[in-house]
């Protein structure tokens, strides 16, 4: 039984974005063992997976003897194969110091020399990028879907919340909407976002849903309120309970963030509103569309006082509307051909 060690200490959505490798690595023996490193909270999205056997959670607050203790765990597990999608100094030493014979890891500059495969980081969707650290050492596949995988508890919580929303709102449909994001300038407005809602309820007889996460209970609300009760905001979440309530929606919509990426992997069709964000982010599915709008140039960089970019502030909920009601017609014809 060969050992597999895979380092992604942050942030949330590379966490999800780095599942793909666990899968691959069971698909191409299913007696591996799959360790994974990585920090909290997103330690929770690798629960009940079944190609992780092993989740070893980094707390930077510890310190250096926390490091060690956690060092001196992980090479008691003898592990083989160190896979660093990281790519710092830090995640460098992990892969050193687990003790594993072959270490991949991202080529960069005069760091990088104790990789014992150093890749060159292509471009393309991220989770290709990540893969080919396993190509490197002759693991081949063409699965590239991240996955999170909710308990029946959480599933069926998640199922009682979307039953009661829909009843007191007497729609059909429900859909998450994520109008968050820790960049200013990579958040189209939640006036918009609550335009766009209105028109996306009128047609399909649809309630939103407004994601939110630590100290993100005020945005919400304000697009509760400004959808004029197209929206109405989400209990408050876990993140796993998270990825099972979008995994229960219909679809999701939002910025470039991690619920983006939690989507995929529940498998939940997606419209991005993604700003400035690179392409790389975006799964190649049918299932998963984003706005054209890319601002360039000046209008790249001009932003408001609040820190929007002024050029997302000005796309309107009538321009993208378009490209979401085509993309909805495509899912629409997906899920009827079974």
């Amino acid at each position: 039984m060969k050992r597999f060690l895979v380092i992604q200490l942050r942030a949330i959505g590379d966490v999800v974005l780095t599942t793909p490798l666990p899968h691959i690595i069971k698909e191409a023996d299913p007696e591996a063992f799959v360790g994974f490193i990585t920090q909290g909270p997103s330690d929770q999205l690798l629960l009940n997976n079944p190609n992780v056997d092993k989740v070893f959670v980094y707390k930077p607050k510890e310190g250096l003897s926390g490091q060690l203790r956690l060092m001196r765990e992980v090479r008691k597990y003898g592990f083989e194969v160190a896979l660093d999608t990281n790519g710092t100094p830090g995640t460098e030493l992990f892969a050193l110091f687990s003790g594993a014979k072959t270490r991949a890891g991202f080529r960069s500059g005069r760091r990088s020399f104790t990789y014992t495969h150093r890749i060159a980081r292509g471009g393309g969707y991220v989770v290709e990028v990540k893969k080919s650290l396993l190509r490197a050492i002759g693991i081949k596949s063409f699965w590239d879907r991240p996955e999170i995988f909710p308990t029946e508890d959480e599933a069926g919580w998640a199922k009682s919340v979307r039953d009661d929303i829909l009843a007191k709102r007497g729609a059909k449909i429900l859909f998450t909407v994520d109008a968050t994001h820790k960049h200013p300038y990579r958040r189209w407005p939640v006036e918009r976002y609550a335009d766009l809602c209105r028109m996306i309820a009128d047609r399909l007889g649809a309630v939103g849903v407004a994601l939110w996460g630590p100290g993100e209970i005020e945005g919400a609300l304000k697009l509760a309120e400004l959808s004029g009760g197209a929206v109405v905001p989400s209990p408050q979440t876990s993140l796993r309970t998270l990825a099972a309530f979008i995994e229960a929606a219909d679809f999701h919509i939002g910025n470039c963030s991690a619920p983006r990426h939690i989507a995929v992997a529940v498998n939940t069709p997606t419209f991005i509103i993604p700003g400035t964000s690179q392409d790389s982010w975006s799964h190649p599915s049918p299932l998963h569309a984003t706005d054209p709008f890319r601002p360039t140039g000046e209008a790249a960089s001009l932003t408001r006082e609040d820190g929007v970019l002024r050029a997302m502030a000005d796309r309107s909920a009538k321009e993208v509307a378009p490209c979401f009601f085509e993309f909805l017609e495509r899912i629409l014809e997906l899920k009827k051909g079974g």
